[in-house]
């Protein structure tokens, strides 16, 4: 093989295709049992997740007209620990607050659409059952909480 780059020599379609005169089967047999050892060993060396993931509970969807502020609730308070979750939309460009201890996870506007904000509290204190968020000016909005 000239210099450091590939070149095909035989045949370059079908079943018989090779690569520097190897068969391609057996380049992508080898690149498979290369990939799942990776695999393999990447799993291994990642720490194991202390709890799985889940949906506890989801408030209703809440939507209301020419309002500055938005009130989601919850079906039954929080439990301490578990993360909460607020979506929050707006008409227009409204900037949107939350309370203390809540981080704003992502915010897109879209022209004619309006702005859309997740929020969360990652380990919330327990016992909420509802969450206020403010908007910068009357805007219609909906919102959830789970």
């Amino acid at each position: 093989m000239p210099g450091k780059h590939a070149r095909c020599v035989g045949t370059t379609s079908g079943a018989n295709a090779t690569l520097d005169g190897r068969s391609t089967a057996a380049v992508r047999a080898l690149l498979v049992v290369l990939c799942a050892a990776a695999m393999l060993v990447l799993s291994l060396l990642a720490p194991s997740a202390s709890a799985a993931i889940v949906k506890v509970q989801a408030g209703t969807y809440l939507s209301q007209s020419a309002v500055t502020s938005i009130t989601p609730t919850l079906p039954a308070a929080s439990t301490s620990g578990n993360m909460l979750v607020g979506i929050v939309a707006t008409a227009a460009n409204t900037t949107v607050t939350a309370p203390a201890g809540w981080v704003k996870a992502t915010s897109i506007f879209t022209s004619g659409v309006g702005t859309t904000q997740i929020w969360y509290a990652a380990n919330n204190a327990g016992g909420i059952s509802s969450v206020k968020f403010t908007l910068a000016a009357s805007d219609n909005a909906v919102a959830q909480l789970s």
